[in-house]
């Protein structure tokens, strides 16, 4: 399994922003990719690549400035400065790989053109993304990229019909056996759909 970085060469200080996300993945990239396999039951299929564009003007282009895809193998990862928390940057690359590893293992695309596919899309994500991070990082670094996920989707910009809210709130309350179940479901069972309860 191979991640390719690459800056956005249309702004010079991306580069520092590529260096910041070379150096964490130096650090923790190993352990991420088998917590993956490890919380799933599954295999990395497919490197990845990833183009990391600083200074996004999150007023502008949307509050959520970490997401999009552009192409079904690439991530870019957007920040709204040139110098973003390494916590930060750690949690936006295991959420967007998170994405990536799905679409690995299922078909589809992980574009949501509604507010009910974004729902799903997260569920799916969200149903195994605390227990990645849990097993990808040292206690107090993971509790810290979790608890400030849960500040981000409680938000208060963000209205309760907020479908990456809710996704987590209905992730949060499921325990740990349930959750495996679920992944169990989704990759060795290739059901997209998860089930309500």
């Amino acid at each position: 399994m191979k991640i390719y970085f690459r800056p956005d060469e249309s702004t010079l200080p991306s580069i520092q922003l590529y260096a910041q996300h070379r150096r964490l993945w130096q650090e923790h990239g190993e352990s991420i990719l088998r917590a993956f396999e490890k919380v799933t039951g599954e295999s990395w299929q497919n490197g990845v690549r990833i183009l990391v564009v600083g200074n996004w003007d999150s007023e502008k282009n949307g509050f959520n400035s970490s997401a999009g895809f552009k192409s079904r193998r690439g991530i870019s990862l957007r920040y709204a400065s040139f110098n973003p928390p390494d916590w930060r940057v750690l949690s936006n690359l295991v959420h967007e790989l998170g994405h990536r590893f799905i679409d690995q293992h299922q078909a589809g695309s992980p574009h949501a053109d509604n507010e009910a596919e974004t729902l799903e899309n997260h569920r799916q994500l969200f149903v195994f993304l605390v227990d990645v991070i849990n097993r990808s990082f040292k206690a107090k670094l993971a509790q810290k990229i979790i608890t400030e996920m849960e500040a981000n989707y409680n938000d208060a910009r963000k209205s309760e019909s907020n479908p990456y809210l809710k996704a987590w709130q209905w992730s949060r309350q499921l325990t740990f056996k349930r959750r495996q179940e679920i992944c169990w479901l989704m990759f060795a069972q290739k059901i997209a759909i998860l089930p309500k309860k």
